[in-house]
C-alpha cells in the first residue's frame, strides 16, 4: 500500500517532507506518552510512590529527548549533530520498557483482584472508596463499574505502548536514512575537496614548468 511506503514516517504522514513529518510525529507521540504515563499510574494508590516517581521520571526523560530530538532536526542544515537524533531510540526503548512493566504489573493486578476478595482487589479497593462519598449507590453497579474502567485503561495502555513500539520502528528508519544523507553529503565534499587539490597541483606543476620553461 501507498500508505506504507515510506517506513520512515507515519504511515499518515508520509505526503510531508522528512523533517515536517518527523517534528509533527513528535508532538503527536507525545501525547501518546502522556496517555501512556497515566494508565502506568492507573493503579499507582496500591503501589505507593515507586511507580508514580518512576513514571514521573519517565515521561520527564522522554520529554526530554524528544526536545533535543527537535533540536537535532531543526539544526541540521547549520551541523550534523546526528548523536540529537539518534539518542531518541534509545531512550524510547527505555520508556517502552518501563510502560510495558508497569502494564504487565497493572492487568496482573486486575487478574489478581479475581481471586481475592479482602487481601487484594482492585476493583473493591477503589468501590470502597467511592462509596464513602456516595452511600446511596449500589455496591456491587460500583464494582462492575470499575472492573469495566480498568479493563478499558489497560486496553488503551496496550495500544499506546503498540503505537510507541511502532513509532521506534518509524524514527530508527528515519535516522538511518539520514544518517546516510549526512554522510554522503561528507562524500561529496571530500571528492570537491581531493578535486580542488589535484587541480591546484596541476595548476603548480604548469606553472612551475611555463617559469623553467621561460628561464631557458
Amino acid at each position: 500500500m501507498n500508505l506504507f511506503k515510506d517506513n520512515s514516517k507515519l504511515f499518515f504522514l508520509t505526503c510531508l517532507p522528512d523533517n515536517i513529518s518527523a517534528i509533527i510525529s513528535v508532538f503527536l507521540m507525545m501525547g501518546v506518552c502522556i496517555v501512556s504515563y497515566h494508565m502506568n499510574r492507573m493503579i499507582d494508590v496500591l503501589v505507593g510512590e515507586f511507580v508514580t516517581n518512576g513514571s514521573k521520571f519517565s515521561l520527564i526523560m522522554i520529554s526530554i529527548s524528544f526536545l533535543a530530538f527537535l533540536i537535532g532536526i531543526l539544526i541540521e542544515k547549520k551541523k550534523k549533530i546526528i548523536f540529537l537524533l539518534k539518542q531518541l531510540t534509545s531512550i524510547l526503548i527505555l520508556y517502552i520498557f518501563i510502560g510495558f512493566s508497569c502494564f504487565y504489573y497493572n492487568l496482573l493486578s486486575l487478574v489478581a483482584s479475581n481471586d481475592y476478595r479482602d487481601e487484594y482487589n482492585v476493583h473493591y479497593y477503589y468501590a470502597d472508596i467511592y462509596i464513602e462519598d456516595h452511600p446511596d449507590e449500589d455496591y456491587d453497579d460500583i464494582v462492575k463499574y470499575y472492573k469495566k474502567k480498568l479493563y478499558l485503561e489497560s486496553l488503551l495502555h496496550v495500544v499506546s505502548l503498540a503505537i510507541l513500539v511502532y513509532y521506534y520502528n518509524v524514527t530508527t528508519v528515519f535516522i538511518n536514512k539520514k544518517e546516510k544523507e549526512y554522510n554522503g553529503e561528507n562524500e561529496i565534499l571530500f571528492e570537491k575537496f581531493n578535486s580542488s587539490n589535484r587541480n591546484s597541483n596541476i595548476n603548480s606543476n604548469i606553472t612551475t614548468n611555463e617559469t623553467a620553461t621561460n628561464t631557458k
